[in-house]
């Protein structure tokens, strides 16, 4: 990070006031002419632990600080955390149908990271393409731009492409419906995750349940969505969880999304999947997302597996009080369903009595039709 920048027509120089790290993040405060901004940076640039790479940790060490950064910075971190959520690496689908980029150089995340920069350029400009249409000066117009902080174009503008990658990269139309191909198989994941949540409360309670049991969980996500819908369901073992495994890693923030309730009707999930950052970034609800999402792995999911991937998320989330949080209830109110298929045994007696296993629970059978589940 450059500590100072100038312009010799308008004499802009930003000069580093004051300077403080902790817990391997810095703070630097610039000030010129009497405006000052923070900047706050991990020990590798936003090239490295966002645009090249994706580091978890630093992101959202950045994005949990306590201290704002310069104008568009965490914004453009909060496009790039949820698309790596949604996009968190290589796969490829039953169908083979779709295949993503290595996590190193998702097509995802870049486009996202993109947009998000061209956004906050773009607002700026705003104001004075307006005056332009309607006769006013715009004498002044390079020095509005340059009242963005130099930061912003040495950290993230300049490093992805400038005006170059921006011409090179597809529209926020393009995005979208490249995140569609995935909503299907991400809500699945989601029901699965709800389902899991169920289960490791019962464990919690004392319940006499087996600990581990996701190919047991996913058994009951096509009966859940079609007991909960009143549809037909797919049989058991029909029940595709590959996307699952494909976003585990990065499942935590999608559920702890998708419990958020926003004024507007959508969940927080919702509006990642839309590309609508400019809320998730919202202080309020980034650090709801952020605290459920600490609980979810921390008490949930940490106590009953031990995964890489859950260690990382605690100690990237480490400074974030968990905030606790319940299944859906399109989920929760099949809390003893899901119970008893976690007994021992039970599985076997489902599957040769299961009428009677229905009837013995005052519900209908739901309709078998054999197709895969790969959905809602």
């Amino acid at each position: 990070m450059n500590s100072h920048d100038s312009n010799n027509k308008y004499d802009l120089i930003w000069e580093v006031v004051s300077k403080s790290s902790e817990r391997g993040l810095t703070v630097s405060t610039f000030r010129a002419k009497g405006r000052t901004y923070n900047a706050v940076s991990s020990k590798d640039s936003f090239y490295n632990h966002a645009w090249e790479a994706f580091d978890l940790e630093q992101v959202c060490g950045i994005l949990t600080h306590e201290e704002t950064s310069f104008k568009g910075h965490k914004y453009v971190l909060t496009a790039a955390l949820s698309s790596w959520a949604l996009d968190p690496g290589k796969w490829r689908s039953p169908s083979n149908l779709v295949h993503q980029a290595d996590v190193a150089k998702s097509t995802t995340r870049r486009q996202a990271i993109v947009l998000a920069a061209t956004e906050i350029v773009s607002n700026l400009e705003r104001r004075l393409v307006r005056n332009a249409l309607n006769g006013k000066s715009t004498r002044d117009s390079y020095a509005a731009i340059t009242t963005m902080s130099p930061t912003f174009f040495n950290e993230i503008y300049y490093p992805i492409g400038g005006l170059r990658r921006i011409m090179r990269t597809q529209t926020r139309v393009n995005l979208l419906k490249r995140l569609q191909k995935f909503r299907q198989s991400i809500y699945l994941s989601i029901t699965l995750a709800a389902i899991e949540h169920c289960h490791f409360q019962g464990v919690d309670r004392g319940s006499k349940l087996e600990k581990t049991g996701v190919e047991k969980s996913t058994t009951l996500v096509g009966i859940i969505l079609a007991a909960s819908r009143g549809e037909e369901t797919v049989t058991p073992n029909n029940v595709d969880n590959s996307h699952y495994k494909f976003i585990r890693k990065s499942l935590p923030f999608l559920y702890a999304a998708y419990s958020i309730d926003l004024p507007d009707g959508r969940n927080l999930l919702d509006v990642i999947m839309e590309a609508d950052w400019k809320i998730a970034n919202e202080d309020d609800v980034a650090s709801l997302w952020f605290g459920r999402t600490l609980y979810w792995v921390k008490f949930m999911l940490a106590p009953h597996r031990r995964v890489a991937d859950d260690e990382l998320i605690i100690r990237a989330l480490s400074s974030v009080d968990p905030i606790p949080f319940e299944p859906p209830p399109y989920v929760a109110n099949y809390r003893s369903l899901i119970e008893y298929f976690h007994e021992r045994g039970n599985m076997a007696q489902f599957n040769n009595k299961e009428d009677e296993f229905w009837a013995a629970n005052n519900m209908v059978r739901p309709k078998l039709n054999g197709k895969k589940a790969l959905g809602w």
